[in-house]
């Protein structure tokens, strides 16, 4: 049986002191569909109730990194994986950063993966999660926190 986790993104909010509130990533405690609201576990007050409006809900894909670390929904990943997982032997470094999305389409969790490397040819490529090796993937960010991982191409070549 599938053990469905998620995660929430709270998104950036002002309180009411006036002060803006960056936002942060929390463990979804449960989901109630009927009051559209989140049980999210807090650092220092616990459980709290946040509405369906204030958060992103990104699922756990079911698989691990490289690391074990869990992969999800919105994690960006690295590799050295060229597209349809095939290693091109004169690259020693990893030269793709993708994105973990889900596709309405075909009821799935698939990468869009980008050059991150000048030396690598091509534009994006991108295919079904399960389609990649998972255990050649590593998590270096999501992209709430670290969109910057997703800019152009970054190195001295």
């Amino acid at each position: 049986m599938r053990d469905f986790k998620y995660r929430a993104w709270l998104k950036p909010f002002v309180n009411y002191k006036g002060i803006t509130v960056q936002g942060e990533m929390y463990k979804v405690h449960s989901i109630h569909f009927g009051t559209k609201r989140v049980i999210i576990t807090s650092k220092g007050y616990g459980n709290v109730s946040v509405e369906f409006d204030r958060i992103i809900l990104e699922e756990f894909t079911e698989l691990p990194d490289i690391n074990g670390k869990e992969i999800y929904e919105g994690d960006i990943v690295t590799s050295w994986l060229y597209p349809f997982t095939y290693k091109d032997p004169f690259v020693t470094e990893k030269n793709y950063v993708g994105v973990v999305a889900w596709s309405e389409m075909n009821l799935a969790f698939y990468l869009e993966m980008f050059p991150i490397s000048k030396r690598v040819r091509g534009s994006a490529c991108g295919g079904l999660l399960a389609s990649y090796e998972a255990k050649k993937l590593e998590v270096i960010g999501n992209i709430h926190d670290n969109p910057e991982l997703l800019e152009a191409p970054h190195d001295n070549a």
